[in-house]
This record gives C-alpha cells, sequence and structure tokens, in this order.
C-alpha cells in the first residue's frame, strides 16, 4: 500500500502518481494521466528526458480543484450540482460566440 508523502515535494513518475492515487481512494488510471497531460487538463508535471515527473503539491492542488465541497446527504448534492450547472449554462448564454474561420 503506498503512503501519503510527507513532503509536498516529493515526485512521481505517471506510473507511480497513478498507483498512489488510486491506493490513497481516486482512481486515475495511467493512461487518463497521459490523456489529460495532453489536453492539459491534469495535475502539472515537469520533464526529465522522456519521463513526466508529478509534483507532490502540484497533485494536491490539482485535486481540490476537482474534489467537490463537503455535502451532508445526496439531497444537499443534487441541489449544487443544479445550481452548478445553472450558473455555467448562464455563462454558456452569455459567452460571445466563436467565429468560425473560412
Amino acid at each position: 500500500m503506498a503512503s501519503i508523502p510527507l513532503t509536498p515535494d516529493a515526485v512521481f513518475t505517471r506510473r507511480q502518481l497513478s498507483t498512489v492515487l488510486t491506493e490513497l481512494g481516486y482512481p486515475v488510471a495511467y493512461t487518463s494521466l497521459a490523456t489529460m497531460s495532453h489536453r492539459g487538463t491534469g495535475p502539472k508535471y515537469r520533464r526529465f528526458g522522456t519521463r513526466s515527473l508529478y509534483r507532490w503539491a502540484d497533485v494536491l492542488a490539482w485535486l481540490e480543484v476537482r474534489v467537490s465541497a463537503p455535502r451532508s446527504g445526496t439531497a444537499e448534492g443534487r441541489a449544487i450540482d443544479s445550481a452548478e450547472q445553472t450558473a455555467c449554462a448562464g455563462r454558456a448564454a452569455n459567452a460571445e460566440p466563436v467565429q468560425q474561420q473560412a
């Protein structure tokens, strides 16, 4: 079983990070981390040769954004999710249209 890193400067390879996160209850596949790095939606990482290296502090910051606020019940969760969807829809309706290039 993986242990929680004691220092925010601990560094993991992509495969190690996948294992650590999964064992800590955040199941993230190695291939998902690779896809997220390509799309720019995953935790920040650095390159050392051909290896992607993830700093634990950057991973914690990324997790904080992805994890929901504490909830006391499922009804509360549905209300929060509904409010978030309404807010997102409002922002999308107010966004300027994207102009397509010919």
